[in-house]
Order: structure tokens, then sequence, then C-alpha cells
């Protein structure tokens, strides 16, 4: 039975790196049974935290799907860190890391097998 899955991007480049490793995960996701809902949070108004406690329910996976374009893969640390430590405090599971480096050009991510690992990461939820 199929999960419902939550992705929220935060890359603002539409067709950028992210974006295609993003969509790669996304269709591995959706012909595995997943039910995904998409979020492009750089082209939305998102407002603050409202207490509400749902992320402290129990159950939940995480995943991070990052690049960036300095070739030292320590700079994705200002991403993963932060993201481990959240999902430590709410007691999510995190179910597996994409991090690629060296892609800075629209398309550098097909020079890679980035979207081979994020579509293979579905696998994983």
């Amino acid at each position: 039975m199929g999960k419902k899955v939550v992705v929220i991007t935060g890359s603002p480049r539409k067709g950028g790196n992210s974006f295609a490793m993003v969509d790669a995960f996304v269709d591995a996701a959706e012909k595995l049974g997943h039910e995904v809902t998409r979020f492009d949070a750089a082209f939305m108004k998102i407002g603050g935290c409202h207490a509400c406690e749902t992320c402290y329910s129990a159950g939940k996976e995480c995943a991070l799907i990052a690049c960036c374009e300095e070739e030292d893969p320590t700079v994705l640390d200002g991403v993963r860190v932060p993201m481990e430590r959240n999902c430590a405090l709410n007691k999510w599971d995190m179910v597996g890391e994409v991090l690629v480096p060296g892609v800075l050009n629209k398309d550098d991510i097909e020079k890679t097998d980035g979207c081979a690992q994020a579509a293979a990461l579905a696998e994983k939820i």
C-alpha cells in the first residue's frame, strides 16, 4: 500500500538541477504507488509554525535531496546537518540522502547519477 509523500522544494530555478532530481524522485515514488503532494516553496507565501504539533506524531519518514555548485561536498552540510537535527527532534526516520556537489549550470545534473540516486531513494520510503 502506498504512502502519502510530501515533497518540499526550495530552489527558485524551475527546470534546474534540483528540480530534475526531485522530478526523478516524484516519478519513481508515484510508480511505486505513493501519493505525492509537491510544494515548491520558493514560489509560495509561507508562514511560520502554528504550533499544531502534527510534526511530532509518530511514524514519519524523511529524506533529503540537494545539490550545489561547489565541488566540496561539505558545503552541503549547511542543508544536511539542520535537516538531520530536525528529524531527530521530531523523531522522524531519516531514510536517505542524495547530495550532489559540482552542478552549477542547468542540466549539469545529467552529468552525474543524481537523478538515478533520487529515483532509487523513492524505494526506501
